[in-house]
């Protein structure tokens, strides 16, 4: 039975349905960080990098903190709503952001209501 599921599972992951999946969180990440921006609720928001929804987002230094400290304590919000997220960049104050392709649509907008939601117990 579990043999049946998994080639269930693995017929559903084709190259064009992968590459349909990484566009949509693509779409999604990107009007998420979009939205966030253009609120000006959130100075401490840098650029984005990455590619498709391989994405990062820069934290900048602001009066009240560096940027890897906003990180740290958007970390640790995130972490207290159920979302996991890790810290990347030589100075560790760059989001990373990388669901797995197979993540729901409705999972990863949750998710990123939640950061959205850790975002806002941050200090400009």
């Amino acid at each position: 039975m579990a043999c049946a599921a998994a080639r269930a599972v693995m017929a559903v992951m084709t190259e064009t349905q992968l590459g349909r999946w990484g566009s949509r969180q693509e779409v999604a990440i990107v009007a998420a960080y979009q939205r966030w921006q253009a609120s000006g609720r959130f100075p401490m928001l840098g650029a984005m990098t990455g590619i498709g929804a391989m994405r990062g987002i820069v934290f900048e230094d602001t009066e009240s903190a560096s940027g890897a400290e906003h990180l740290a304590t958007l970390l640790m919000a995130a972490r207290k709503a159920g979302v996991l997220l890790m810290p990347s960049g030589r100075r560790r104050n760059v989001l990373r952001l990388l669901a797995p392709l197979t993540t729901e649509p409705e999972v990863l907008d949750a998710g990123l209501a939640r950061i959205e939601q850790a975002l806002e117990t941050l200090q400009p």
